[in-house]
C-alpha cells in the first residue's frame, strides 16, 4: 500500500512532468517527443532509484489508477484555468 507521503511525492513528480511537457510543447516539441523527454528527465532518470541496489517497489495497479485519476483531474483544472480570461491591469497602469 502506498503511504500518503509517497502518494504526494508521486503526484508532485507527475505534476512537474505535466508542466514540463507543456513547456516543451510550447517551445515547438511534439506531444510524443515532449512526453519522452519528461519521462527520461523527470520520472525515470538514468541515475534514479530504479537503478540502485534497492529499487522502489512498483505501484500496484489500484494505486496507479488513483494517481492517474488525480492527475487527470489536476490537468482538467489547469486546462480550465488556462481558458479563463486574463485579468486586466488597473486603469492607469501601463502594460509592458
Amino acid at each position: 500500500m502506498l503511504g500518503k507521503a509517497q502518494e504526494n511525492e508521486a503526484l508532485n513528480q507527475l505534476a512537474s512532468a505535466l508542466r514540463f511537457i507543456d513547456i516543451l510543447m510550447k517551445s515547438g516539441r511534439s506531444r510524443y517527443e515532449a512526453e519522452d523527454i519528461a519521462i527520461e528527465v523527470l520520472l525515470a532518470p538514468a541515475d534514479g532509484r530504479a537503478f540502485s541496489d534497492n529499487p522502489p517497489e512498483p505501484l500496484s495497479l489500484d494505486n496507479q489508477e488513483k494517481v492517474y485519476r488525480k492527475l487527470e483531474r489536476r490537468q482538467e483544472i489547469l486546462d480550465l484555468l488556462g481558458e479563463l480570461p486574463k485579468k486586466r491591469p488597473p486603469k492607469g497602469v501601463n502594460q509592458v
